[in-house]
């Protein structure tokens, strides 16, 4: 087989897996994002971001050309690991975007809790004065 169409299904797969991981994780991203924004759109917004970084990301991960620009024959041997190092490739940038997307997302949803837990126990406080004054 040629390297270049070996390098395009290489890639094409790459591709394929990194939409496949955006469809399995999209409407999850989603609810969560709603959850923390309140906001429908909001939460579109960011998960449209979230996915742009996974498609990228694996994308680039899987356009890797290690092996197959290599002086000499081009044997099937050698276009096999090839392939195989561009799909580890696609698979640790996929990896990488998840992390980046997950590891935001946790982030992010510790500033919420504790924004919310603030404001809880405001109004528990003056839930407790309020109480305290309606005694006295």
């Amino acid at each position: 087989m040629n390297p270049i169409t070996l390098f395009l299904a290489g890639a094409g797969l790459s591709m394929l897996l990194s939409w496949i991981l955006v469809h399995v994780l999209r409407k999850s991203l989603v609810d969560l994002l709603e959850e923390l924004w309140a906001s429908r759109s909001r939460a579109g917004f960011w998960a449209a971001v979230g996915c742009v970084i996974i498609l990228l990301l694996g994308t680039f991960g899987g356009t890797t050309n290690g092996g197959y620009s290599r002086a000499g024959e081009f044997t099937s041997e050698r276009g096999f690991f090839a392939l195989v190092t561009q799909l580890r490739s696609s698979l640790l940038g996929l990896f990488g975007a998840l992390m980046v997307v997950s590891m935001t997302v946790m982030i992010f949803m510790g500033r919420v809790d504790r924004a919310r837990g603030s404001a809880e126990q405001r109004q528990m406080a003056k839930a407790f004065d309020d109480f305290d004054r309606s005694k006295h």
